[in-house]
């Protein structure tokens, strides 16, 4: 699942990417997995190839691409490989734009690498001790039935990662119900939670979490908040009426795709309240989240002038084509605030904000807070979710 998210945010930028596992590595060894790149030499991985691999499997940090004709790549905790490059011919194609999409790449494997250590920095060993006194305590001022401590800690693992539940609940949120069905049913990186006494209403139980998680995420992917909340609530009153496991289980992912589906609906609603060159330029848009880009070049695309295209965007959309593309890297900004390491001047040359001060100033019409404060409100309110 790791590699899925990480390649369909690289194909946005180029289609040079390229993605095996060992069992496919060794197919390619042998010249039996056909596969398109650059460097191939008879179906088979060049010298320059395998050197990569080799790095790649023993670097815990992506190799990022030096040269315009380089490669560069990541290998994830699950043993696949991507690579990606060349990003383009610098005899043919414009330099500037091949120099680009390398910053865009390397920042893009930077950020997955730091975002994975993140998530695996937070999901250390349980600290059995501490959290025994605490549910002592709990005893002795609640007077409540609590179930055994000893029934809640995974003997052999520790919990399913927190990337494990963002894939999903991420594809609900895009409006994709094939991807979010994958992405339940794709390898856990942990042990799943023990939610019940007994294995069905254990499954029931994790039926009714993810109603209420995929309702969150069809909001935030623009599905209406009542909309949202009433199918949750059908879907909890479906879980109850379960008779076996297999029900149950069916059940999860029926929610995941169902509100995949209703985000989807509302997104192709929306979008179809736009004329075609509009959603031309939309699409421009987001493609040039970590581009430097004029106005003129987004206008080319449908190859009428900037004043044309200006008035139909804000006659559909309601805001000028730059608004749009700030909005777009401020969108883009929160979640590297949240999810990465970066520090703010970083992000801020990443989205080609012309200094920390403008980019702060254009985060603050946006949100109402300095970058800094967004980022120190979420670290608070994340730490205060988990105790």
């Amino acid at each position: 699942m790791d590699a899925e998210l990480l390649i369909n945010a690289l194909n946005k930028i180029t289609s040079q990417v390229f993605n095996f596992d060992e069992k496919q590595h060794a197919l390619l060894r042998q010249g039996r997995l056909v596969k398109r790149h650059p460097f191939l030499e008879n179906g088979k991985p060049s010298r320059f190839l395998e050197n990569l691999i080799v790095d790649l499997k023993k670097s815990e940090s992506p190799v990022l691409i030096q040269t315009l004709q380089g490669l560069g790549g990541i290998c994830l905790s699950d043993g696949t490989l991507i690579v990606v490059g060349p990003l383009g011919d610098p005899k043919h194609d414009d330099r500037k734009v091949i120099k680009e999409k390398q910053r865009a790449v390397n920042a893009l494997l930077e950020l997955f690498s730091a975002f994975m250590c993140r998530l695996s920095d937070s999901n250390l060993p349980i600290n059995k001790e501490e959290v025994k006194d605490y549910l002592a305590s709990l005893e002795q001022n609640l007077n409540l039935p609590l179930p055994n401590f000893a029934d809640v800690i995974p003997q052999d693992s520790p919990h399913n990662s927190y990337a494990y539940e963002l894939a999903h609940l991420e594809a609900v949120t895009k409006g994709d119900p094939n991807q979010a069905v994958r992405a339940l049913r794709s390898p856990m990186h942990g042990k799943e939670g023990r939610m019940g006494f007994t294995a069905l209403r254990h499954h029931k139980n994790s039926a009714i979490i993810n109603a209420v998680l995929a309702a969150r995420a069809a909001i935030n992917g623009g599905l209406a908040v009542e909309t949202a909340y009433t199918t949750a609530d059908f879907f909890i009153l479906a879980s109850e009426m379960c008779k076996t496991i297999d029900e149950a289980k069916l059940l999860r992912e029926t929610i995941s795709y169902r509100f995949a589906e209703l985000v989807a609906k509302v997104q192709d609603r929306e979008k179809n309240q736009y004329r075609s060159q509009v959603r031309l330029l939309i699409n421009e848009l987001n493609r040039n989240i970590f581009n430097p880009v004029t106005r003129k070049e987004i206008v080319a695309c449908i190859n009428r002038n900037i004043d044309y295209a200006e008035r139909i965007f804000k006659e559909d959309v309601g805001m000028t084509l730059m608004e749009y593309l700030r909005n777009e890297r401020i969108r883009t900004a929160k979640d590297l605030l949240l999810n990465s390491q970066h520090k703010v001047g970083e992000i801020a040359l990443m989205l080609n904000f012309s200094s920390s001060s403008h980019f702060a100033r254009e985060f603050r019409k946006v949100t109402g807070v300095s970058p800094l404060e967004f980022r120190e409100r979420l670290t608070l309110a994340k730490s205060g979710s988990d105790h």
